[in-house]
């Protein structure tokens, strides 16, 4: 089987691991693909919760969201490195 996406949403200054079903509206959150980092197609890998977390037709859950640049935002972010 293969290994599900590993959700972390921003909480302060600290990424926490969490269920995808706990995002909530304007959370700020990241995944990834085992050890592989989620990226969209404009390269951001932070993206801003814009809906509530939702079923697509009672299965798969999903959120509406933005990718967020953290250099161009606002946000003061420390990375895990």
């Amino acid at each position: 089987m293969d290994k599900l996406r590993t959700i972390e949403i921003l909480n302060g200054v600290v990424w926490k691991t969490t269920e995808f079903e706990n995002i909530k509206k304007g959370d700020y959150f990241r995944l990834f693909d085992g050890d592989t980092q989620v990226f969209d197609e404009d390269g951001n890998y932070m993206f801003k919760a814009t809906s509530e977390v939702y079923t697509d037709n009672g299965a798969i859950f999903t959120v509406d969201c933005v990718g967020v640049d953290p250099i161009k935002s606002e946000l003061d972010i420390q990375e895990d490195v």
